[in-house]
């Protein structure tokens, strides 16, 4: 069992220099502050635990589901006392089987981002089995809710999508829905698949198994349509892990990140 808790999700903007504290780690609001993000969100966790058909429902009227409720997988999500201590909530647990769903960030005056910070925590059960790999959550966004994922391929105008990844081992990387140009794939830091995603920088980290773990990915969206400049960054447990630039999310400028995308 995979066992997931989501805490503080940072949807912001803009590029400056990096503060680095002891040992290479980085607060999560220095990197907030880092990259001059001021605005931030927090989704909602109940205080209590709830079985899957509350977690449902609570998941459904709170966390601002693109579709209105859970695309796959409502019955394998749950709210569960923390198998390990020192957690300050709940924890949403997710089987095997999985779920998705993808969380929007609904400004009231209808801004869009260009960037987006992404923190949440995680933790493996103590004799998690890794096989061949699955998905963590990560970040989506462009006008198409429904592609990006599962061999559906950007094209530069519809969507992207930049999720987690274990391997085999527990090797971690991000995988992502993106466009390729200028030799991407020749580049031993991307392993490209023509039917699937992009894997980068796959073993720059590795999940452990037993205790809390913090993810923290940044995303930003090449910031003129005809110009490869986006940016992906990611921290484990608040250490630099990897960073790509250089990257060709989108080829029009009306192309947003959307919000948490969990499948």
């Amino acid at each position: 069992m995979l066992t997931i808790l989501l805490l503080t999700l940072f949807f912001l903007w803009l590029l400056d220099t990096h503060c680095v504290s002891a040992a290479g780690q980085i607060p999560l609001t220095s990197v907030a502050a880092s990259f001059s993000l001021t605005t931030s969100t927090v989704i909602p966790f109940p205080s209590a635990t709830q079985s899957a058909s509350d977690a449902s429902s609570f998941i459904t009227s709170q966390w601002s589901l693109s579709k209105g409720h859970i695309q796959n997988g409502g019955s394998n999500v749950a709210f569960v006392d923390d198998p390990f201590p020192n957690s300050p909530a709940p924890g949403a647990t997710v089987t095997d089987s999985g779920a998705q769903w993808y969380s929007l960030w609904n400004t009231t005056d209808g801004s869009q981002f260009q960037s987006m910070l992404l923190s949440y925590e995680l933790a493996f059960d103590s004799n998690f089995n890794w096989v061949q790999g699955g998905k963590l959550p990560g970040l989506r966004g462009g006008p198409d809710v429904n592609n990006c994922s599962g061999g559906a391929e950007p094209n530069g105008t519809n969507c992207f999508s930049t999720r987690l990844m274990w391997r085999k081992y527990a090797q971690g990387e991000v995988y992502g829905y993106m466009l390729t140009p200028n030799n991407m794939c020749s580049d031993s830091n991307f392993i490209c698949n023509s039917d699937y995603g992009v894997s980068i920088d796959r073993g720059s980290f590795g999940f452990e198994t037993g205790h809390w773990s913090r993810i923290t990915i940044l995303v930003q969206l090449n910031n003129d349509s005809p110009i490869a400049n986006g940016n992906i960054v990611l921290y484990f447990n608040d250490v630099q892990a990897l960073s790509q630039q250089n990257l060709y999310f989108r080829t029009v400028n009306d192309f947003a990140i959307g919000g948490l995308y969990f499948s």
